[in-house]
């Protein structure tokens, strides 16, 4: 008797493998935008800064929370997308990815979104003061630049849960089944502590009453001498036969000879 297991098994695809390769490349783009748009600032317009976010001229020193803050979210995107995008070209033909792998990378994404909606909400909130006062090219360069550090890993976070997505409902149309032999008990299985296998156990015969013996068994060697003697001494030996001689000449004959190798007359 077999039972049958299914284990869910797919492959990546292309289509995982390209959402994964934009997740990564938006991801990137997210974690150096700033100092790229910090370096186009500075050509285009006078006052030169050094971040988009951290003003030379701020009082407020720069902590490590400020950078997290800032760039955490990008820099998390990039490391996520750039895992997930070798283990689903690694499996873009072999089916051995699970239904773990595709919640590992949704969860995974949904982890990072509280950081970056709160960012881009606060950045949102401090660039729309900033334009109620100063509403100048350069005020609104880098309000739109500020808005694009917390953007970009949002869209690449949306490629890679859309990754994860596909490869969930590929998943869910494809299966793998194994055979398996039953490991239940038959009737037959085991006797006493013994498997199934040992037939010899199951004709064992167990007395529900011991037998009492009135007198005592001897095992002296005397006791056994006399059947073993009576046993060979009963045994026939065989005689031997005589070799076979030729008829007409009385010679030894060899074995199987249809001529007599003395006389040469047939035997």
């Amino acid at each position: 008797m077999t039972k049958q297991y299914f284990k869910k098994l797919t492959n990546a695809g292309t289509a995982s493998c390209v959402f994964a390769v934009l997740a990564f490349v938006f991801a990137i783009c997210g974690s150096v935008f700033d100092p790229v748009a910090t370096a186009i600032h500075n050509s285009v317009f006078e006052n030169d800064i050094d971040s988009m976010f951290f003003y030379s001229h701020d009082d407020t020193a720069v902590t490590i929370y400020h950078f997290f803050d800032v760039y955490g979210s990008g820099i998390y995107m990039a490391v996520l997308s750039f895992v997930a995008m070798i283990i689903l070209f690694k499996n873009k033909r072999t089916k051995a990815l699970t239904a773990s792998s595709a919640s590992l990378i949704i969860f995974a994404v949904i982890a990072d979104l509280p950081l970056s909606v709160f960012g881009m909400v606060n950045t949102i909130q401090q660039d729309i003061l900033k334009l109620t006062s100063d509403d100048t090219d350069q005020t609104v360069f880098i309000c739109v630049c500020r808005l694009l550090v917390f953007c970009l890993p949002l869209i690449a976070g949306f490629f890679l849960l859309l990754a994860g997505l596909f490869l969930a409902l590929k998943l869910s149309g494809e299966s793998f089944s194994v055979e398996i032999e039953s490991v239940e008990k038959s009737a037959k299985q085991s006797f006493d502590g013994f498997p199934a296998e040992n037939q010899f156990a199951a004709n064992v015969f167990i007395p529900e009453h011991p037998v009492q013996h009135s007198e005592p068994i001897t095992t002296t060697p005397e006791a056994f001498a006399t059947p073993v003697a009576e046993t060979f001494s009963s045994e026939k030996t065989e005689e031997p036969k005589a070799p076979a001689t030729c008829p007409h000449c009385g010679a030894v004959l060899k074995t199987a000879a249809k001529f007599c190798s003395a006389c040469g007359q047939k035997v």
